[in-house]
């Protein structure tokens, strides 16, 4: 019996429009957003970066987009950048004001990360913008809850997260991240409060503010450099994917 017979068959395409209807019920409940709009965050989240956080809550089935590809050996993924195409004439995505190569693209062209707190916040928001998780691989400590040994899936997941959200308007404004708070508590260990914007589903504006712990690294060849450690998601608004 032929796909087309089975469904003119009584009875049975009620049956599919009911199935369909509750998978639809259910990928609808799980795209909902767990926690208020312009609320803290719950506990489930404090102790990870907005990235993290936000990009293991989509569906499987939303998951690796176009500029995206897989290699034939599997072993990483291929992502077609953002990078400015001129980047001694353009702005850099952090907002800061200065030409990208002045700016986040020293840190990103670099093997060390940035030797102060604040330049590695702007660089990582950065590195999001233009879609470079190596950069953001690199500079997280190995000890942070966020490291992940399996270099594979930790990549696919940062890419998914850098390909859901643009970090400039429709217009080409450029969004930017406002670093509004930073503390020093102890030698190697500083704490900074920052708020970052970008555009969501439906080019609608997300505003989030997260205080970020970093550590300055000891190691030889590395001494000086500073690493992100964790960060926790204190509020934001607009919708979330």
């Amino acid at each position: 019996m032929t796909h087309s017979n089975w469904l003119q068959r009584p009875g049975q395409g009620h049956l599919l429009l009911v199935c369909v209807i509750l998978v639809s019920a259910v990928d609808a409940y799980h795209l909902q957003p767990s926690f208020q709009l312009r609320g803290k965050a719950p506990n489930a989240v404090d102790s990870r970066s907005i990235a993290s956080s936000l990009s293991r809550r989509r569906p499987a089935s939303l998951r690796m987009q176009a500029n995206t590809e897989v290699s034939p050996d599997l072993k990483y993924l291929v992502v077609q950048n953002r990078v400015p195409v001129n980047p001694r004439t353009t702005p850099c995505a952090c907002g800061s004001g200065f030409m990208y190569e002045r700016c986040c693209g020293r840190w990103h062209s670099s093997e060390n990360p940035p030797l102060d707190p604040v330049e590695l916040i702007r660089a990582r928001y950065s590195a999001f913008a233009y879609c470079l998780p190596d950069f953001l691989m690199r500079t997280t400590a190995r000890k942070s809850p966020e490291y992940n040994t399996n270099q594979a899936m930790w990549r696919r997941e940062l890419i998914d997260f850098c390909q859901s959200y643009s970090f400039q308007t429709n217009g080409g404004e450029i969004l930017g991240v406002n670093v509004e708070e930073c503390q020093f508590t102890e030698k190697d260990r500083a704490y900074v409060q920052f708020r970052a914007r970008m555009l969501g589903p439906g080019s609608k504006l997300v505003e989030f503010w997260e205080r970020s712990v970093l550590e300055r690294s000891n190691a030889k060849g590395r001494q000086g450099c500073w690493y992100y450690l964790k960060g926790s998601l204190l509020e934001y608004q607009g919708p979330l994917i």
